[in-house]
């Protein structure tokens, strides 16, 4: 939602008429990285994860081979398979190595979204939740994935 909230209102954003997560997910990842149309948001979650509007990391549904390019991507650290630079060395370094967390902690450290998302519409049903997307452990968290071990 960050990423659709800044990109929208930036020139770039409004040419490319960027108005949900997935459009700009679209600009941003899936169309550079040539992913197939089958990589998209979807809103087959919406009840479970809640009804704020667009739905975020659960709800993103792929195939084996556009995760295969997502994974190249990380192997090459940010290179694309014909040798493009997709995300610097520097950034690479800065935003897909490091656990970002504030003091590094780990997730288990920080997440109770639980109670605060517990709204009528956004229900936690039975713990529904927690058994779909694990949200928190022993791991920190970048803008990459999860880290381990002190990274």
């Amino acid at each position: 939602w960050l990423l659709r909230d800044f990109w929208k209102n930036q020139p770039e954003g409004k040419r490319a008429r960027i108005k949900t997560v997935q459009d700009t997910y679209k600009w941003l990842v899936f169309d550079p990285l040539q992913l197939s149309p089958n990589t998209k948001f979807s809103t087959a979650m919406a009840m479970i994860f809640g009804a704020e509007g667009d739905a975020g990391d659960a709800a993103i549904q792929s195939t084996g081979e556009d995760m295969a390019k997502l994974a190249v991507l990380a192997l090459r650290r940010g290179k694309l398979p014909d040798g493009t630079v997709y995300i610097s060395r520097k950034n690479w370094n800065k935003w897909a190595v490091p656990n970002l967390l504030p003091n590094r902690k780990l997730s288990k450290d920080l997440v109770d979204w639980q109670s605060k998302s517990a709204t009528w519409a956004n229900w936690n049903h039975g713990g529904r939740k927690e058994a779909i997307m694990k949200q928190s452990g022993e791991y920190g968290w970048n803008y990459f994935g999860a880290t381990y071990y002190n990274s």
